[in-house]
């Protein structure tokens, strides 16, 4: 009996700081930010000729986090794109609008404003499963010498899984969804038709 206490109280004591460790460990290796890198997968359909416009990005959010993961009785945890949305909205925009022949120029008589109103990744974890809900909005300004056009284009997802979400399927997640925004953006038939 004597022997057994023993063994256990020996096991113990090697796998509590094991654990601790472990568990110290993943904390550490807890990404800080999420990499926002969005693809957009079309082929160009609208092509333009000899047309030349200025684009602008403005981020409109009071936050600057891009995921946030609430837990009961814990503050949230926020993650940050490694570098700052409006620029990355606004690279992918000016590649995917260079492929469609249009020049992206300081100085132009056409204005492109780009307002990102909402982009978040919102997750609700409980001890067994997790909620995630990703909400995208951009709005779109348009100014030419004769009229402007504004439009918003938004997206909507959710997902859910058990235990604690994994944060890479959160980005890829985010970044489908961003994606698929930004190509329907510079696919928009009413945006090139303002575009003299």
């Amino acid at each position: 009996m004597n022997l057994t206490m023993s063994l256990t109280m020996k096991i113990k004591q090697i796998i509590l700081p094991l654990c601790t460790l472990l568990l110290i460990g993943g904390c550490a290796n807890q990404p800080s930010h999420v990499i926002v890198s969005p693809v957009l997968l079309h082929k160009p359909q609208i092509q333009y000729v000899n047309k030349q416009a200025a684009l602008e990005v403005t981020d409109l959010r009071t936050n600057s986090h891009i995921v946030q993961i609430s837990k009961d009785g814990e503050a949230a945890t926020l993650f940050s794109s490694q570098a700052q949305l409006s620029a990355i909205v606004k690279k992918s925009l000016v590649q995917a609008f260079n492929k469609q022949g249009l020049s992206i120029e300081g100085d132009s008589a056409n204005k492109i404003h780009v307002y990102i109103e909402q982009a978040k990744t919102s997750v609700k974890q409980s001890f067994t499963k997790y909620s995630a809900r990703n909400n995208i909005a951009l709005r779109i300004t348009i100014e030419n010498s004769a009229q402007t056009f504004s439009k918003t284009f938004s997206s909507k997802g959710s997902s859910n899984g058990p235990f604690s979400p994994d944060i890479a399927v959160l980005e890829r997640d985010l970044n489908q969804q961003l994606g698929n925004l930004l190509s329907q953006i510079v696919q928009s038939n009413e945006i090139s038709s303002f575009i003299r």
